[in-house]
């Protein structure tokens, strides 16, 4: 259970990053901006995230939220399959 509420925290820590990041990318003064990098052309709420230099917290944050993601479906789903599997082979070892 502590494992649990581990990946939920890093799953709102993570989600509310990416939340504050793009309401800021959106009520910036930037905004409409765009992003030029000479041989490429970005424009929206990606190129003021770009022009924030917000990139790095932007993935760290994105990686942060499926981190706790993963870890909190792991935690949910491994109980269940140690009862499957322990079902499954008591069924088989009735059947001998």
């Amino acid at each position: 259970m502590k494992k649990m509420a581990f990946g939920g925290l890093l799953f709102a820590a993570g989600a509310l990053g990416v939340i504050a990041l793009i309401a800021a990318a959106i009520i910036s003064p930037l905004n409409p901006w765009s992003y030029n990098t000479g041989w490429r052309y970005y424009e929206g709420w990606f190129a003021v995230i770009l022009g924030m230099r917000a990139l790095a917290p932007f993935i760290i944050f994105c990686l942060t939220g499926l981190a706790g993601t993963a870890i909190c479906a792991r935690e949910a789903f491994r109980g269940a399959a140690k009862r499957a599997l322990k079902a499954l082979r008591d069924r088989l070892r009735s059947d001998y």
